[in-house]
């Protein structure tokens, strides 16, 4: 299995790259290839029902890092929840040095699969930034958007619409100079 880049300006093929030993068969099922894949700061970002996220050098197509096959804050792992062996991971919108990853399926049938993560990663170096418990669906469909700073996506757990964001990142204090001067 391989993905492989092409010259916009030529049409040549520039390299082509072999997935990781630890990509499960179910890497190459991402909702018809290249639905699985966003371009963001000179990377190409694939990920899957495999559950691992891949950054290549979008000149090179050497891997510069991968999400969900790591220890604790890198891991997509599911134990036996799933045949998948790990929850599937699609990239979303890339905004601020953020690659935010969903978790969902192009059919799921109720019970929803528990403990999906809504996920923030680091877009250059691939590092968790945070989860959160959520089923953001199919990502073409109902999706993720982000504006003014803030994510906001429908979780299909409970139906909800969220809004993500930093909060105020500095606090203002003010007094006023009452005292008299003796």
């Amino acid at each position: 299995s391989q993905l492989v880049g092409f010259s916009l300006d030529t049409g040549e093929q520039m390299w082509a790259s072999t997935l990781p030993a630890d990509s499960s068969d179910f890497i190459l099922y991402s909702y018809l290839g290249a639905i699985g894949m966003q371009i963001g700061y000179g990377l190409v970002y694939f990920g899957g029902y495999g559950g691992i996220m891949h950054a290549f050098d979008i000149k090179t197509g050497q891997i510069k890092w991968t999400y969900g096959n790591g220890g604790p804050g890198n891991t997509t792992y599911s134990g036996t929840a799933l045949a998948y062996g790990r929850y599937p991971i699609y990239p979303g919108p890339i905004v601020d040095g953020i690659l935010y990853l969903d978790t969902g399926e192009h059919s799921a049938q109720p019970p929803l699969y528990k403990d999906s993560l809504v996920r923030a990663l680091n877009a250059t170096t691939g590092q968790e930034i945070w989860t959160l418990t959520g089923w953001g669906g199919h990502h073409r469909r109902e999706g993720f958007a982000v504006a003014d700073g803030f994510l906001v996506y429908l979780n299909h757990y409970d139906m909800q619409i969220y809004s993500i964001g930093k909060g105020p990142s500095a606090t203002t204090v003010s007094t006023q100079n009452d005292v008299s001067v003796l």
